[in-house]
């Protein structure tokens, strides 16, 4: 990831946020710490001169947390993982149990978090 994000940020001078829905997220914090990346960021236009793109992370784990509360990430999707995984099980369990048909749609919580609000 750290490589990816680097070579991101040196080629895309306007590059205004960094999505990550998979695993590699301490890439991020490496590549923010390279110099290649530090001085790319230095370059950038005068309105965003020295600013880091915002980092959106995918799933509150306890690592997106440390990188949230750490400064690495701006923003972490918490989508209910325990919700989505329970209501799932439950609803075939009873589909195979009672023949009792799913609704067309199940809502579950999604939070956006930040360092303020995890």
């Amino acid at each position: 990831m750290e490589e990816i994000v680097t070579k991101a940020i040196c080629t895309q001078p306007d590059l205004g946020s960094i999505m990550i829905v998979s695993s590699g997220q301490e890439g991020i914090r490496d590549a923010f710490r390279s110099e290649e990346v530090k001085a790319a960021l230095r370059h950038r236009d005068i309105e965003h001169k020295g600013e880091r793109p915002f980092v959106i992370m995918y799933d509150f784990t306890p690592k997106n947390q440390r990188l949230l509360d750490d400064g690495v990430a701006d923003f972490v999707i918490d989508q209910d993982g325990f919700s989505q995984g329970y209501h799932a099980v439950l609803t075939l369990i009873n589909y195979m149990n009672t023949g009792e048909k799913p609704e067309e749609f199940l809502f579950t919580n999604i939070t956006m978090r930040t360092k303020y609000t995890s």
